[in-house]
């Protein structure tokens, strides 16, 4: 049964507005710049759907499609990985040339050719399964680079709110998952080859819009409307009511800003003041 939030009325017409409990998920029904994607042990639908395991598939996922998109970072990327953790160097007392990961010999050769050659297969190597060997913080430095990308984080106490922001309660809340966008869907949404500080805070606000109506969603607040005219029969004076228009999800509880406003006909607005 439909469930009344707030209801008016004038000697013409009745305005009723309901909480929409049939809303779909904004994440389906809208056109979203963003995509959501989340873990949680018990909201298995949380945000969009997707196919990562775990956080760390999703990130090695997108810090790959980010280099796929700028070649050379992934080469600049495998070049300090590679430098960082690889040396080749003489040892003069035993006359060969010695590998070195991490600061521990792997291997040694007499002839220095071998030992190139060799230390090039280690680096084909890494470039190969490259993604694997970074950390989670290096394949984020990644994706900044390529892609706005925001926490998000669920507070589950009596109810489910999400937000972009940390709620500082350790018992009911915590981190869930991320919203995203590639800088390649930036530059398609915004008609643009090049990315602008402007077009990317423009941007971040669109994703936190995005996680704001769907918030909006997961606590209820989903509204719609039933303009109702009044019709008065003219022998006995009964007044009947009949239904002139209707319309559903809209997000946020008031009914001034959340768009119903401007579905209202004028000779109705009235209605929107004496809502109780």
């Amino acid at each position: 049964m439909d469930i009344i939030y707030k209801q008016a009325e004038n000697d013409e017409a009745i305005l009723k507005i309901y909480y929409d409990t049939s809303a779909i998920s904004p994440r389906d029904e809208m056109d979203n710049l963003g995509t959501m994607v989340c873990w949680h042990r018990r909201y298995d639908l949380l945000g969009d759907k997707h196919n990562y395991a775990t956080p760390r598939d999703f990130l090695e996922d997108l810090a790959s499609q980010v280099c796929d998109n700028n070649p050379e970072l992934l080469n600049t990327v495998v070049e300090n990985k590679f430098r960082n953790n690889y040396q080749l160097k003489y040892d003069a007392t035993d006359s060969e040339w010695v590998i070195y990961q991490n600061g521990n010999r792997i291997d040694s050769y007499e002839d220095q050719e071998d030992a190139e050659y060799a230390l090039q297969e280690l680096k084909d190597e890494l470039s190969n399964g490259i993604f694997d060997e970074l950390d989670n913080n290096e394949l984020m430095d990644i994706i900044d680079t390529g892609a706005v990308i925001l926490p998000l984080y669920l507070y589950d106490h009596g109810g489910v709110t999400i937000s972009t922001e940390s709620f500082n309660d350790p018992w009911d809340s915590g981190w869930v998952g991320w919203i995203y966008v590639l800088d390649e869907d930036i530059k398609k949404e915004f008609h643009v080859d090049e990315i602008t500080d402007e077009i990317r805070q423009k941007t971040v606000d669109i994703l936190k819009g995005e996680v704001e109506t769907y918030d909006m969603y997961l606590q209820g607040e989903v509204y719609g409307y039933v303009l109702e005219e009044k019709i008065k029969c003219p022998c006995c004076g009964h007044v009947q009511t009949q239904e002139i228009d209707s319309c559903w999800g809209f997000y946020g509880y008031n009914p001034k800003t959340n768009g119903i406003a401007d579905y209202i006909p004028e000779e109705y607005q009235d209605l929107l003041d004496k809502l109780n």
